[in-house]
């Protein structure tokens, strides 16, 4: 359980089993990260958060500064050919073996500034839990500039910021609170499930955006739409999709004009307060 400070200076952490980079196993203690260059990284578990095979259920991980890189590596040229096999997010819960009922994200992750990249290995979120686990903790983003990936397959894949796929006994993949961004530039994509919100087979209870947010989705970073106020939401459920702070000054939404102007539809435009 204890506490885990970094305030500045470079810091690399690397699980080389099925421990993650920077936490426990299911509690990870308190994480703070207000400075820095922080890269964690493991072999199975997640790159900050909880263990392989197991639920991440105490603890709390806040980012409040710094430049932060954070993934569970799978597969690669120095792990070679034994890398987690369902995967595991780059913050949040380690994967399940597709057997045991684990990966589940129970804690809050708390996002308030900063630069943050967090990856998540095949069937697993790039932020929130691994393959075949539930989040029931919540999300939150207010400030900072965050890009979450879930790398996947066409096949099935977890969410950029959510759940990890459902496993094949119909287990998990279940976001149970919204996820809130409430300032800040967020970028998430899938391979091919939501970019925000459940991994494949999954459900959620969809995103909270702050008023002014500007969204651009679609099934990849260079086949995108500027969302308009009615459709932010359906945007979260492309497999990209941007959302960053508006300063328009268009006048409030409405569907005869065009996709530039997307702010609400009764009401004043949500410039950017100053």
């Amino acid at each position: 359980g204890g506490t885990i400070t970094i305030n500045g200076g470079t810091v690399y952490a690397k699980g080389s089993s099925l421990g993650p980079g920077i936490g426990g196993d299911t509690n990870c203690g308190t994480i703070v990260i207000n400075g820095g260059t922080v890269t964690a990284e493991s072999k199975f578990g997640a790159g900050i958060g909880g263990a392989y095979n197991e639920n991440l259920e105490k603890g709390s991980i806040t980012i409040n500064g710094g430049e932060v890189t954070a993934k569970s590596v799978g597969k690669d040229e120095e792990y070679g050919s034994g890398g987690a096999f369902m995967g595991s997010a780059g913050i949040g819960a380690g994967g399940d073996d597709s057997v045991l009922y684990y990966g589940s994200m129970e804690i809050p992750i708390t996002i308030n500034g900063g630069t943050v990249k967090a990856t998540g290995t095949y069937l697993s979120a790039g932020i929130g839990s691994g393959y075949g686990g539930n989040v029931t903790g919540q999300i939150t983003i207010t400030g900072g500039y965050v890009e979450a990936v879930s790398t996947g397959t066409e096949r099935g894949s977890g969410a950029g910021i959510g759940s990890g796929m459902e496993d094949n006994y119909g287990g998990g993949g279940e976001v149970e609170k919204k996820i809130k961004i409430t300032g800040g530039t967020v970028i998430a994509s899938s391979a091919s499930a939501l970019a925000i919100g459940h991994g494949s087979d999954g459900s959620d209870k969809g995103v909270e955006l702050y008023a002014y947010a500007k969204v651009t989705a679609g099934n990849s970073a260079d086949n995108v739409t500027l969302q308009t106020a009615d459709k932010r939401a359906y945007g979260m459920t492309r497999k990209y999709a941007k959302i960053e702070p508006c300063d328009h000054p268009d006048p409030c939404y409405s569907s005869f004009l065009p996709e530039t102007r997307h702010s609400d539809r009764a009401g004043p435009p949500h410039r950017q307060p100053a």
